[in-house]
C-alpha cells in the first residue's frame, strides 16, 4: 500500500550546507533522515550558482542554511519561503534557528580537560560569533574551578573561512594569521591545555607547535570541535574532539521546517555528544 506521505507532490527542500566538512555533512544526514521518514520531501543543496539566479528559488517550499552572512540572508529572505538557519551568526528576520549550545560544549571542554589534572588553560578561535561563545562557556566553567583561562585575540577579520575557496577546493593551508599564532603558541605557559574553535584551527594549532619544536600533547594538549574524522585521524599525534550532536541538529531543522510550513518560526539548540 502506497502511504499518504508518497502520494502527494513533494516538498522541494533547498539545503545550502557545506560537504567538506564532517559538520556539515553530519548536518545533512540528519535532515535527510527526516525526509527518508516522511518520504514526500525531495532535498536538493544549493550554490553560488543557484543562489545568483534568485528565480529559482521560488521554486522550493523551504529552506535549511548555514547562513552566513547578510547576503544570503536576503537572498533567502527575497524567495518569500521558510528558512532554518544552522549556521547563525546574527538573528535574521523570520529565519528559525537550530544550532549547537555552543555555551555546553565549551564546558564540556573544561571538564575533560579538568578532569585530566590540568592547571593552565587556553582558548584559540576566530572572531566569529559562535567562537566567542565556545571561549565564553569554556572560561565559565573553567572559573567555577577557580581557574582562568588564556584567549587568543584573532584580528576582527578572521572568522571561519565558509567560502567557494575553502567549502568548494577545501585547501587545508597555513592560516592567514599564522605568524600571530605562533607567536602566541610559544609564548604560553607548558604545559598547556587549548581549546579550539574547530577541528581545522586545532590542526593548524597543531601543526605550528610542529614547526616550532612544541611537543603535543606534553607541553601541549589540544581539544577541537566537529569530530571530523578525516582532519582529526591524518593529524598525528590524532588530535581528540567533541562531537556537537550535529546529525540531531540537522534533524531538528528538518522537524523544524517542516512545522514552519503551517506554524511560527521557533529557537532551539542541541547540547554536544560527547569527546571523540
Amino acid at each position: 500500500m502506497v502511504s499518504s506521505h508518497a502520494m502527494k507532490k513533494p516538498f522541494r527542500i533547498g539545503l545550502l550546507i557545506e560537504r567538506n566538512r564532517e559538520y556539515g555533512r553530519a548536518l545533512a544526514e540528519g535532515v535527510a533522515a527526516y525526509a527518508r521518514e516522511r518520504q514526500d520531501w525531495s532535498l536538493s543543496f544549493l550554490n553560488g550558482r543557484t543562489l545568483s539566479r534568485r528565480t529559482n528559488l521560488t521554486a522550493f517550499d523551504g529552506f535549511i542554511a548555514r547562513v552566513i552572512d547578510d547576503r544570503t540572508a536576503e537572498i533567502l529572505s527575497a524567495a518569500k519561503r521558510p528558512v532554518v538557519d544552522v549556521f547563525y551568526e546574527r538573528r535574521h528576520s523570520g529565519f528559525a534557528v537550530v544550532e549547537s549550545n555552543h555555551h555546553a560544549v565549551g564546558a564540556r571542554a573544561a571538564e575533560h580537560f579538568l578532569k585530566r589534572r590540568f592547571t593552565s588553560f587556553a582558548f584559540c578561535g576566530d572572531a566569529s560569533g559562535y567562537a566567542k561563545a565556545l571561549a565564553n562557556g569554556f572560561a565559565r566553567r573553567l572559573a567555577r574551578d577557580g581557574f582562568v583561562c588564556r584567549r587568543y585575540s584573532p584580528v576582527e577579520s578572521l572568522r571561519y573561512a565558509f567560502n567557494a575557496k575553502s567549502v568548494i577546493d577545501d585547501e587545508v593551508g597555513p592560516p592567514p594569521d599564522a605568524i600571530r599564532l605562533r607567536s602566541w603558541l610559544v609564548k604560553l605557559p607548558k604545559s598547556i591545555a587549548v581549546f579550539c574553535a574547530q577541528d581545522l584551527r586545532a590542526m593548524h594549532v597543531l601543526r605550528i607547535c610542529q614547526d616550532v619544536g612544541i611537543d603535543v600533547p606534553r607541553n601541549i594538549a589540544i581539544l577541537g570541535v566537529d569530530d571530523d574524522r578525516l582532519i582529526c585521524e591524518f593529524s598525528t599525534p590524532m588530535l581528540s574532539s567533541i562531537d556537537p550532536n550535529a546529525r540531531k541538529i540537522g534533524r531538528t531543522a528538518a522537524q523544524t521546517l517542516a512545522g514552519m510550513i503551517e506554524r511560527p518560526h521557533a529557537w532551539r539548540t542541541h547540547p554536544p555528544v560527547a569527546i571523540v
